[in-house]
């Protein structure tokens, strides 16, 4: 019987899900960061309007 590679371990509490969701990159079609909550420029805070809501 042959073994199977075994899979890469991905993110199993909490933690590690809120550490994926803080590494993520801004978003081309977000520039402003108003939907993703990532600007593309680090130093501008995301900014929400109407339409975002």
């Amino acid at each position: 019987m042959k073994r199977r590679p075994q899979a890469e371990p991905g993110p199993s509490g909490p933690m590690d899900k809120a550490m994926e969701l803080a590494r993520k990159r801004p978003s081309p079609t977000d520039p402003l960061g108003s939907w993703t909550g990532v600007p593309a420029d680090p130093a501008e805070t995301p900014v929400q309007d109407a339409d975002d809501l």
